[in-house]
C-alpha cells in the first residue's frame, strides 16, 4: 500500500487514472463504430456537396457548427474513426479541466477532486456520444465551456496583470463559442457566478447580499460572456428555425402563462432530477438488461476493473486512518460545499432547455443533460461523502462507476449491433437491386432497429449505393426517399395519392407515397426481401405495418438491367460472405426477369454449398422457378418445407395462380400438381 501511495503523490497520477478509466469504458470497440442515426445524411451530404455544404445545414439556427464542421470534413472526409476519436479527446480534455476546476476551488482535496473529475468523464447521462460525427459540437463545447470557468477562475486568482489579461480573454473567447456552438448550454454561466462566489468565500453555504456584490465585482468581465452572445442572438442573427428561436419559445408563455409556466416548473423539475440523480441508473436500466449474454459477461468484467480501480485510487489516495472520517477532517464543509454548487447548478443548467420548450429524458433527448453534467457529477459526489463510513463511500462510488460504465458499454453495443445490420442489409440490396429508379421512396424495415422518424439512416445508404455522385448543388438533391415509420406515414402508403416535398437543412427530397418500393428484414436470421406486390415474400414474422403496405410496393423501381453498384467498403464495411442470403437475393432478381433457368442453376450451386434458409419462405423464388420448369421431384422437396407454415402455403398456392396470371402458364400435369400440393388443404385449414 506504502508503495500504491507514492505513486499516487505523482502529479501525473490523476491524469493517468483519467485516461485508464476513459479508455476502459469508450475505446475498447471504437474502430467499430461507423455512422449512427443522422450521423448518414451529414457524411452523404458532405461526400457529395464537399465541406462548404455544412454552412447550408446550419445557417438558419447556429452558423458557427458550419466551419466546425467543415475543418472536420477537410481534414477527415468521410472515415467514422477520426470523428469517434474526437468525440473521446474533447471529452478527455473536459474531464482534465474539471480536475484542474476542482483542485482551484478545494487546492487540499486530491481524492474527492479526482473522483469529481471521474464521474463527470464516466457521466452515464449523456448516451449520444455514439454518434462522433453529428454530436461532435455538443462533447466540444463541453471541453470549451468547463476551460471557460477555469480560465475565470484562474483570472480572479492571477498574481500579475498580464496573467489576469490573458485569462480573462480565454475565458471571454472560450464562453463565446460554446455558447456558439450549444446555445442551450448558457444556463452554465449561472454556474460560473456560483464557482467565483465559492472561490471568494470559502464558507460558500453562508449566503449575503455583501458577498453576492463582492462575487460580481470580482467577476463582472464574465458577463460579458452571456450578455454578448445574447446580444449577438436578438439583435444580430436572424434565427429561422422556430425550434431554436427566443422570441417563438416566449410567445408560447405570453399566450399562455399559466398553462406554459405550469408544464415549464414540471419539467423543470423532472430534468433537474434526472441529471443529478436519475441519470445513475436510469439509462443503465434501459440498456444493460438488452444485452447478448456474451456481451453482457465481457461489460461486468470491464466494470469490475474499473471498479477495482476506483478502491485502489481511493486507498492511495486517502490518508490511511481507520477514522470514518479519514477524507474530511475539516468538517464535512466540502462535501456541502459539493452539494450546494452541484445542485444549485444542475437547476440552472437545465433552465434554458426548459424554456425552450424541451427536457432531459434519457431515451432521446439525453444530449441536453451534457451542459450540465459537470454540475449533476459534483452533486452525486457529494452526497456519497456525506456517508459517514470510508466502507459505504468506497462501495457507493464503486457502484456508480460500475454502473456508469456498463451503461456505456451497453449504448455502444446497441449502437455497433445497429450499425451492423444496416451495413448488411444493403449489401445484401445490392446484391438484389442493380439501380433504384430516380423519384422511389423506400419503406425499409431493419431488424431489431426502431428509428422511427429517423428515416436518414434509410435515404443515405441508398443514395450513397446508387447515386454517389458529387455535385455542386446546394442544397443537395436525394433522388432516392424514404418514410418514416410513424403510423401517419404508413397510413400515408396505403392512401399512397399524394408526394410532399421536404428540405431538411442541407438536402432535399420529394416523398412519392404512391411509388414506394417496400424492403423488409424481418428478423436478423432473415435475408432482406424487396417485395414484389405480385408475389411478396412475407414471413411469419414480419413487422405488421409492412404486411399492411406489401400490396403498395412497386418492384418496377428497381432496374433490372443496370450496372451492379459498387457499394464503398469506407462506408458499408467488408462484403459478407456469399451464404444463402446471396443466392436468395439473385434468385429473387432473376424471378423479377422471369429467368427461371437461371434460378434453378442457383438453387442447384446453393445445394452443393449445403445452403439453407433460416426462413422458409425464402424458398418461394426457387418453388417457382422449378413449377415453371415442370421439376416435380423439387417442387415436392420444397412444400415440404414451405407446408410446415400455412402461412407460407397459402402463399405458394397464390403465388403460383399469379404466375399465370403474369404470363408464365405452367403445365396442365404441374399445375394440378401444385393445387394438390399447397391449395386444396390450405383453403380447407
Amino acid at each position: 500500500m506504502e508503495k500504491l501511495r507514492s505513486i499516487a503523490n505523482s502529479r501525473w497520477f490523476p491524469f493517468l487514472v483519467l485516461i485508464l478509466a476513459s479508455a476502459l469504458v469508450y475505446l475498447p470497440r471504437i474502430n467499430h463504430l461507423t455512422y449512427y442515426r443522422d450521423d448518414w445524411y451529414y457524411m452523404y451530404d458532405g461526400h457529395a456537396a464537399g465541406p462548404s455544404v455544412f454552412n447550408e445545414m446550419f445557417k438558419e439556427d447556429r452558423p458557427f457548427r458550419g466551419p466546425f464542421f467543415g475543418l472536420y470534413f477537410s481534414l477527415f472526409g468521410t472515415n467514422p474513426l477520426p470523428y469517434a476519436l474526437g468525440t473521446y479527446f474533447w471529452h478527455l480534455g473536459a474531464a482534465f479541466g474539471a480536475l484542474w476546476f476542482l483542485d482551484i476551488l478545494w487546492p487540499r482535496r486530491p481524492l474527492p477532486n479526482l473522483l469529481g473529475a471521474l464521474l463527470f468523464l464516466l457521466y452515464p447521462g449523456y448516451l449520444w456520444w455514439v454518434a462522433g460525427i453529428e454530436y461532435q459540437p455538443m462533447m466540444a463545447s463541453l471541453c470549451l465551456e468547463v476551460f471557460s470557468i477555469v480560465f475565470s477562475l484562474n483570472a480572479i486568482t492571477a498574481k500579475t496583470k498580464n496573467r489576469r489579461f490573458i485569462y480573462v480573454i480565454l475565458a471571454i473567447l472560450t464562453g463565446w463559442y460554446y455558447l456558439l456552438l450549444v446555445d442551450y448550454a448558457i444556463g452554465m454561466e449561472v454556474f460560473r457566478f456560483l464557482s467565483i462566489y465559492l472561490l471568494s468565500f470559502r464558507d460558500g453555504l453562508r449566503l449575503s447580499v455583501r458577498k453576492v456584490i463582492q462575487t460580481l465585482r470580482l467577476g463582472w468581465i464574465n458577463l460579458l460572456i452571456p450578455l454578448g452572445y445574447l446580444f449577438w442572438r436578438v439583435f444580430l442573427f436572424q434565427n429561422e428555425r422556430k425550434a431554436t428561436d427566443i422570441g417563438t419559445q416566449m410567445g408560447q408563455l405570453l399566450s399562455s402563462p399559466l398553462t406554459t409556466g405550469l408544464h415549464w416548473l414540471i419539467r423543470w423539475l423532472q430534468s433537474t432530477f434526472n441529471v443529478a440523480l436519475a441519470a445513475w441508473i436510469q439509462p443503465f436500466n434501459q440498456n444493460f438488461f438488452n444485452l447478448r449474454l456474451q456481451s453482457l459477461l465481457i461489460g461486468l468484467v470491464l466494470a469490475a476493473l474499473l471498479a477495482a480501480i476506483i478502491v485502489l485510487t481511493y486507498l492511495a489516495l486517502s490518508k490511511g486512518s481507520s477514522d470514518s472520517r479519514d477524507v474530511s477532517d475539516d468538517t464535512h464543509v466540502w462535501p456541502h460545499q459539493f452539494l450546494w454548487l452541484g445542485g444549485i447548478g444542475t437547476v440552472f443548467g437545465v433552465l434554458p432547455v426548459v424554456l425552450a420548450n424541451r427536457f432531459v429524458v434519457f431515451e432521446r433527448f439525453s444530449h441536453y443533460a451534457l451542459p450540465a453534467s459537470l454540475a449533476g457529477s459534483i452533486f452525486i459526489l457529494g452526497l456519497i461523502f456525506l456517508m459517514s463510513s470510508s466502507t459505504i463511500r468506497i462501495g457507493a462510488l464503486s457502484l456508480v462507476v460500475a454502473l456508469a460504465a456498463l451503461t456505456h458499454f451497453s449504448i455502444a453495443d446497441k449502437a455497433i449491433s445497429e450499425e451492423q445490420i444496416i451495413q448488411n442489409f444493403w449489401w445484401q440490396a445490392s446484391w438484389r437491386i442493380p439501380d433504384i429508379k430516380e423519384g422511389t421512396t423506400l419503406a425499409v424495415n431493419y431488424p431489431s432497429v426502431e428509428y422511427g422518424e429517423d428515416y436518414e439512416i434509410v435515404s443515405g445508404p441508398a443514395n450513397w449505393i446508387y447515386h454517389p455522385e458529387i455535385t455542386s448543388q446546394v442544397p443537395v438533391p436525394y433522388h432516392i426517399a424514404s418514410v418514416s415509420l410513424t403510423p401517419n406515414d404508413i397510413l400515408n402508403v396505403v392512401v399512397g395519392k399524394f408526394s410532399a416535398d421536404r428540405t431538411v437543412r442541407s438536402h432535399y427530397f420529394t416523398i412519392d407515397y404512391g411509388n414506394v418500393l417496400v424492403m423488409s428484414q424481418p428478423t436478423g436470421d432473415s435475408c432482406v426481401h424487396v417485395l414484389d406486390a405480385r408475389w411478396p415474400d412475407l414471413s411469419i414474422s414480419e413487422n405488421e405495418a409492412f404486411l399492411l403496405i406489401a400490396p403498395e410496393s412497386k418492384i418496377e423501381n428497381v432496374l433490372v438491367n443496370a450496372k451492379a453498384p459498387v457499394v464503398p467498403e469506407s462506408v458499408f464495411g467488408h462484403e459478407p460472405e456469399h451464404g444463402w442470403c446471396y443466392f436468395y437475393q439473385k434468385a429473387d432478381l432473376a424471378r423479377q426477369q422471369g429467368n427461371w433457368d437461371e434460378i434453378a442453376r442457383l438453387g442447384g450451386q446453393a445445394a452443393k454449398l449445403e445452403l439453407h434458409p433460416n426462413d422458409q419462405i425464402e424458398w418461394m423464388p426457387f418453388l417457382q422457378a422449378y413449377a415453371a420448369l415442370d421439376n416435380k421431384e423439387q417442387v415436392k422437396q420444397i412444400s415440404t418445407r414451405i407446408n410446415t407454415q400455412t402461412f407460407y402455403k397459402q402463399q405458394a398456392c397464390r403465388n403460383l395462380h399469379r404466375m399465370v396470371e403474369q404470363g408464365f402458364r405452367l403445365s396442365a400435369d404441374m399445375q394440378s400438381y401444385v393445387d394438390e400440393l399447397f391449395c386444396g388443404a390450405a383453403v380447407n385449414e
